[in-house]
């Protein structure tokens, strides 16, 4: 049951206001919570019509995507406007351009880059588009010497048996 309107973040688009969150706190049978309702914008709508003209990779603006992308391994939760998986390089350096170009009209579009999602400190999550890396860049390019070559979205599961057939090991582990 919704109770009342708790709090409304507010993105200044020109000269208007565009609300991006709404949150409305609810009781259950054992406790007070509050609901966070994301809604894109009309703004949004039409910056991701535009984008899947020049982005071949998948675009997920549902909401479980969205929450499943919504948090890493910090106490941190944003919950992005649409989640993408570029198939290539020349996706990301589209996208890239693509933001370049729509940032001064929509400053609140932002990228953030994404792997496995174990970042602590709240990096691989954000409010806007967030690209996963795991689906098409997962490849291990190489050794050499002891400098390993790897695209962003490769697994430690896949690179310690990578690294022990060359008789190496990663001497820590990043987030």
């Amino acid at each position: 049951t919704k109770i009342e309107q708790k709090s409304l973040c507010l993105y200044q688009y020109e000269s208007s206001y565009v609300v991006l969150y709404t949150c409305y706190p609810y009781r259950d049978s054992t406790s007070t919570k509050c609901l966070c309702i994301s809604i894109v914008s009309s703004i949004m709508e039409s910056i991701l019509h535009e984008l899947k003209a020049i982005f071949k990779g998948d675009i997920f603006t549902e909401k479980s995507t969205r929450d499943d992308y919504s948090h890493d391994a910090s106490i941190y939760e944003l919950i992005p406007e649409a989640v993408l998986e570029p198939k290539d390089s020349k996706d990301v350096q589209n996208l890239v351009s693509f933001v370049n170009t729509h940032k001064k009209s929509y400053p609140a579009l932002s990228i953030t880059t994404r792997s496995a999602g174990t970042d602590m400190s709240g990096a691989a999550i954000g409010n806007s588009l967030l690209i996963s890396m795991t689906k098409h860049f997962s490849k291990i390019e190489g050794l050499t010497g002891t400098v390993l070559h790897t695209q962003p979205g490769v697994f430690m599961r896949d690179i310690d048996p990578f690294l022990l057939s060359h008789k190496l090991m990663l001497g820590s582990v990043p987030a």
